[in-house]
């Protein structure tokens, strides 16, 4: 049970409300005239019940500059050891008590708001509420409930399978899709379809021919180089020398062009000082 009130400071109209420890009795009976505190105590003691934090900072006396402290003091039943529930401006420390609090939150929470009852005020009451009906309709929800809960699930997971198949579509919409018989031979006549585009489109794409100069060949004495061989070629290069030889002293001239030729002639003539690039008589001793 709450056993003591040892600080409560800055809680809207409790500016400093404990000057002292206040004991209480398993009884205590708390009075006042209009806004002096009362809702803001009960509701203190609802959000200390919760240990929520925001509900405290909310309520923060006007203008003050100190942080808000609240210190309450708990004794369990049966004996068991006493503890303290603090707030320290930001939040609750220490063990959360077994409290329950029947305020007009609660009322508004449970029972009633705006009005009329609605569904989640029965549900919350049923939580409380006393009797075989109670229980009976209790049992009936938790079963109503986990039945639910189950279907959800059952929902989420085909939801959830489909979604690699149905793509953008929702379900509805995937369910009332025709069954095609062929599908499987339609898509593969399109994948067909889809690469004759793709390769057409390469195609189209590719550069175009470049035009190629064509050298012009002259063909004037091929007959001639055709119907020759290396053989007659020589032949030829021989009578040419021999010939020139035998006006000019025979073998004697021709030893003395076989030791010219190792001197390796340039353009001009040693001896003459000629030209010899295109003379046909030396290309033949070449030969």
């Amino acid at each position: 049970m709450l056993e003591k009130f040892i600080c409560i400071d800055g809680v809207g109209v409790i500016k400093k409300g404990v000057q002292k420890v206040l004991s209480l009795e398993k009884v205590a009976l708390i009075y006042a005239d209009n806004a002096r505190g009362k809702s803001t105590l009960s509701s203190l003691l609802s959000a200390c019940a919760g240990f929520n934090a925001s509900d405290v900072i909310q309520r923060k006396t006007v203008a003050l500059a100190a942080a808000q402290k609240v210190v309450l003091r708990f004794k369990p039943a049966g004996g068991a050891v006493a503890f303290n529930a603090e707030f320290d401006g930001a939040a609750w420390a220490g063990k959360k008590p077994n409290l329950h609090v029947f305020n007009q939150s609660f009322v508004e929470r449970n029972v009633y708001a705006s009005t009329g009852v609605l569904p989640e005020h029965r549900e919350a009451l049923l939580s409380l509420a006393l009797g075989d009906a109670a229980v009976t309709q209790r049992e009936k929800f938790e079963q109503q409930a986990a039945l639910q809960k189950e279907c959800a699930g059952k929902v989420a997971a085909a939801e959830g399978a489909l979604q690699g198949y149905r793509g953008a579509s929702t379900v509805d919409q995937f369910l009332a899709f025709q069954s095609i018989a062929d599908v499987d031979a339609q898509i593969a006549e399109v994948d067909n379809r889809v690469g004759e585009f793709r390769a057409a489109d390469q195609v189209t794409k590719r550069a175009a021919f470049k035009t190629v100069a064509v050298p012009s060949f002259n063909f004037d004495g091929l007959a001639e180089v055709l119907s020759s061989s290396f053989e007659s070629l020589s032949m030829k290069a021989e009578e040419t020398a021999k010939a020139h030889f035998a006006k000019h002293k025979g073998s004697s001239t021709e030893r003395w062009v076989s030791e010219g030729l190792n001197h390796a002639p340039e353009e001009d003539c040693p001896f003459c000082g000629q030209p010899t690039g295109e003379l046909e008589l030396l290309k033949a001793y070449k030969s």
